[in-house]
């Protein structure tokens, strides 16, 4: 998970260096489903956060992979998100434009890399939401306001595609 001072603290107690050291090819894609604060939000969020707490946790998971070469950085929190992505970029198009094809909350410049763009996606469905929590491997489940959630981020090289990935 993300962490106050920045940088990316992995579960099983790995850092941010540990993923710059792996060596991807480059221009590899990095794809996340379903992990938290990977595309801004979180399970574990009891309030709405601001598109600059989403941009900030998105750059935390991201960079590490960049600096090591990745050429771009997906992740959903759809169900199968991740699949809609990469059936595109298959098919041809730009990272970018696989992104976008949810509602789209912002597209900015990469904060550390200007060559780069960051975008987020939001959904609220209003109403309630049941809401599932594990803290200390302790499950809560309770009914919760629903807020906006920030479900889709893109952190690359707007050009990018599948012709950059395989040469």
């Amino acid at each position: 998970h993300g962490r106050a001072g920045g940088g990316l603290a992995i579960e099983s107690g790995g850092t941010s260096r540990d993923i710059e050291s792996l060596g991807l090819a480059a221009n590899a894609v990095v794809g996340f489903q379903s992990v938290c604060f990977g595309a801004g939000s979180s399970a574990s969020d009891d309030e709405e956060i601001d598109i600059a707490e989403a941009v900030k946790r998105v750059g935390w998971y991201a960079q590490p992979f960049l600096n090591s070469g990745a050429g771009c950085y997906y992740a959903s929190n759809w169900n199968d998100g991740i699949l809609q992505f990469l059936q595109r970029l298959f098919d041809g198009e730009t990272s970018k434009a696989c992104f976008a094809y949810c509602k789209v909350d912002t597209i900015m410049p990469f904060s550390s890399d200007r060559t780069k763009e960051l975008g987020l996606c939001s959904v609220n469905f209003g109403g309630t939401v049941t809401r599932t929590s594990y803290r200390n491997g302790v499950k809560t489940v309770r009914e919760v306001p629903s807020h906006r959630n920030f479900e889709v981020a893109w952190v690359g090289n707007p050009l990018l595609t599948m012709q950059h990935i395989i040469k």
